[in-house]
């Protein structure tokens, strides 16, 4: 036969722990031969059989078809048991289309409490880039199973990227329990350019493939539109942002729909960010000076998230960004030093750890990586072109604030 299942997305929902799953299977077809096919498609999930029965697909084209199975008494996903299911979904007598799948849910809380399978985690990790000294962004195998074990090692339990990764990566954190805050490049654009045709579908077309390609990753819980914006929308940001997130509830009502901010106290109640699901803010008190000196006091954090709590209560909010450059010792009142990262990440992860309905933190970054000649990135004595926010320097040293940051994630479960 000349059809071929091209992809296939099933997406659980699960009403209470011990129920039942209800997984809607989409399959899509293509037909690459000169006549109209009729197959017989067919599935399995685990040992829940998918029946789509039999479909005409036209010449050259494709098709897309639904059908909804229910998976009685389902092992679930979480992150410390992450349990997966077989998927397999074949079209007459054509190759089958093999992975794996996890059944659970992703909540919010009227409080803004996240729930994976109804109970509450506090998610704290490290962000991560594909980036090597020696192959740069060209990982290896290896080299991603380096990363998804440093996270191991470091107690995390949720990574985030400012692109879609590998999707070995993602299968690796789907065998982890390592939750995936996932994110299209769309960063740091002036409203004017936002606001071009172009740009906003560009960035549609980016999300789209994004959620076609890792729906399947029960690791991805959140699909982020976009990383510090303008901090005050325009109308180019507003229509983007509100396109965006009707476009991630249309494909896959089981995730958040997110958004990462600048952290700026100075930025009043935002209408557009009560449009997400999720709240994502990068937090650099006490590293960067912002806007008039209003970030520099890192005792401003605290007032900060309450702030934004109290702007947002019914949103998940979470901390995507903190850090400090650190490439050298030296006292830890001096910005740049091994000692004052340290210092800092212990203050950041308290100030959080005292805020109930704060769903976790994810430190930048996990490994320095290379920005570009002539990084400063905050530090007096900067290495360019290294950002060295890392826990871990490019050659794989771990720095003293690693084992801070594995002491607080500890702390913190």
């Amino acid at each position: 036969g000349e059809v071929d299942v091209a992809a296939v997305q099933a997406l659980p929902d699960i009403p209470r722990r011990g129920a039942d799953a209800e997984v809607t299977v989409r399959a899509t077809l293509r037909n690459a031969g000169g006549g109209r096919e009729r197959v017989n498609v067919e599935g399995r999930i685990g040992s829940t059989r998918v029946d789509f029965g039999s479909v005409s697909v036209p010449s050259g084209g494709a098709r897309t078809v639904t059908e909804r199975v229910t998976i009685r008494n389902p092992r679930l996903w979480e992150p410390n048991r992450p349990r997966m299911y077989p998927l397999r979904v074949q079209a007459g007598d054509g190759p089958a289309y093999k992975g794996k799948v996890g059944m659970r849910t992703v909540k919010v809380d009227g409080d803004g409490r996240v729930r994976i399978n109804g109970r509450k985690f506090k998610m704290n990790g490290a962000s991560v880039h594909e980036d090597d000294p020696k192959f740069g962004a060209a990982f290896t195998p290896e080299k991603r199973e380096q990363q998804i074990n440093s996270l191991k090692a470091l107690g995390a339990n949720i990574t985030r990227a400012h692109y879609p990764l590998h999707p070995h990566f993602l299968e690796l954190a789907d065998a982890a329990g390592i939750l995936v805050w996932e994110q299209i490049p769309f960063y740091r654009f002036p409203d004017a350019t936002i606001a071009l045709k172009s740009v906003q579908t560009k960035g549609l077309r980016y999300l789209e493939s994004m959620i076609e390609r890792d729906s399947n990753h029960p690791s991805v819980i959140a699909w982020s539109v976009a990383n510090e914006l303008p901090r005050e929308p325009g109308p180019g940001q507003t229509r983007y942002g509100k396109a965006a997130v009707r476009r991630i509830h249309e494909m896959d009502p089981t995730r958040l729909a997110a958004i990462d901010i600048a952290g700026y106290p100075s930025v009043r109640l935002v209408s557009l960010y009560r449009e997400f699901d999720a709240i994502g803010t990068n937090s650099y008190f006490g590293w960067y000076p912002g806007p008039s000196g209003s970030v520099l006091n890192r005792a401003v954090l605290g007032p900060y998230l309450d702030q934004l709590h109290e702007y947002y209560p019914k949103k998940a909010i979470f901390v995507t960004e903190f850090g400090a450059e650190a490439n050298r010792e030296g006292p830890a009142t001096e910005k740049g030093t091994f000692g004052y990262q340290t210092e800092l990440t212990r203050y950041h992860l308290e100030t959080y750890e005292s805020k109930p309905w704060l769903n976790g933190a994810v430190a930048w970054i996990l490994q320095d990586f290379k920005v570009r000649p002539g990084w400063e990135g905050g530090n007096a004595n900067p290495s360019p072109p290294y950002n060295k926010k890392g826990l871990i320097d490019e050659n794989g040293v771990r720095k003293p604030a690693f084992a801070e940051a594995k002491k607080m994630f500890g702390a913190a479960r």
